[in-house]
């Protein structure tokens, strides 16, 4: 919490530089320090990729480890039984993959090549809202994972088709009797 604080507090209030602001953009203007090639790529590099890739480090470590242990403990069956967990663990993965990576990607090259404009609308228009969308859909990913939901949810809905085979099937017991 207090590398943050300090590495912003320095870089937007003690770094000397000049904002410009466009007020025809999406957002006027970012740090004049990202337009400074070290503390720009420092900044995307150190506070953006690194935590990035350390969490899907961390989640394939978690992942390996409790395969590991069942594997060790000759329980298969029980590995069998946690296909669930595993599918909602690389669900997380793949969607946060999917938006810090370009997200990420596209902000470093942005350092070295700042008037690159499909780069610039990629970055502002998509991958600026993407990242907040992956917090939004982590539930979701979770929901579809559940056994008891997806019974239930397969249980509630029943096609019309379905249904009206039934009536004719009673109507038919009826008139047979």
């Amino acid at each position: 919490m207090v590398y943050p604080c300090m590495f912003y507090a320095g870089v937007l209030f003690i770094y000397k530089c000049e904002n410009e602001f466009n007020y025809e953009q999406w957002g006027c203007a970012s740090g004049c320090y990202q337009n400074n090639y070290v503390l720009g790529t420092y900044d995307w590099v150190i506070n953006t990729i690194v935590p990035s890739v350390i969490v899907i480090l961390m989640n394939a470590l978690l992942f390996g480890r409790v395969a590991y242990q069942k594997y060790l403990m000759k329980q298969t069956r029980i590995l069998n039984k946690n296909k669930k967990l595993i599918l909602q663990l690389l669900l997380c993965v793949v969607i946060y993959l999917s938006t810090w990576f370009p997200y990420s990607t596209i902000g470093i090259m942005l350092v070295y090549i700042p008037d690159n404009e499909l780069m610039n609308n990629l970055y502002q228009n998509i991958f600026n809202y993407a990242v907040y969308v992956m917090p939004l859909l982590s539930p979701f990913l979770t929901l579809i994972t559940l056994s008891d939901l997806t019974k239930k949810r397969s249980q509630a809905v029943e096609p019309q088709a379905a249904l009206i085979m039934k009536s004719l099937r009673t109507v038919a017991a009826v008139a047979n009797r």
